[in-house]
């Protein structure tokens, strides 16, 4: 299969379809200097669905995507930050995971409730919304339909290798 005829490069991840674009932060939330946000936008938003947690402690932000999904409103984007989990931080966690989705979609000129938050890391710490803020502002910036391997990179924690895969098939 040559992907490159439709204009894509291989390990392309979630911008391989039209229509997406990603981009990626160093905001600062880990120490060591990586890649710690993304924001993975659609031109068209997009029907989304979405598998969560049994726990009986999900994330601020796993209850904010769940209402969004069952909402069944369209999404245009997902912003993460990798380093810190935004679990196990009580109300101030959900008001940071709105204002992180708030923050995204002005950035971006869409509106809140096409915005899904993740959030992987640490747990326990609230988010530092100065770091979150400097981080939106400089994916939403660095948007493109080459970002999705950096994106891939900037949601890793644990992981030992970033993780992405796309596949065209043509339908008669």
């Amino acid at each position: 299969m040559d992907i490159k005829k439709f204009g894509y490069i291989a390990d392309a991840g979630v911008t391989y379809p039209l229509g997406f674009k990603a981009g990626s932060a160093c905001a600062g939330l880990k120490q060591s200097g990586a890649l710690d946000m993304a924001i993975i936008f659609s031109e068209i938003s997009a029907v989304a669905a979405g598998a969560f947690t049994s726990s009986l402690f999900p994330a601020a932000p796993v209850l904010y995507d769940k209402k969004a999904i069952e909402a069944k409103t369209k999404i245009s984007a997902v912003v993460v930050n990798s380093g810190n989990a935004n679990a196990c931080t009580g109300d101030k966690g959900m008001r940071d995971a709105v204002e992180t989705a708030s923050q995204t979609a002005a950035a971006l000129g869409v509106s809140v409730e096409e915005v899904l938050v993740a959030s992987t890391g640490r747990i326990g710490v609230p988010l530092p919304m100065d770091i979150i803020s400097r981080g939106i502002k400089l994916a939403s910036e660095s948007l493109s339909t080459d970002g999705g391997a950096a994106a891939s990179e900037a949601i890793m924690t644990t992981d030992t290798c970033p993780k992405r895969r796309e596949l065209s098939i043509s339908i008669g």
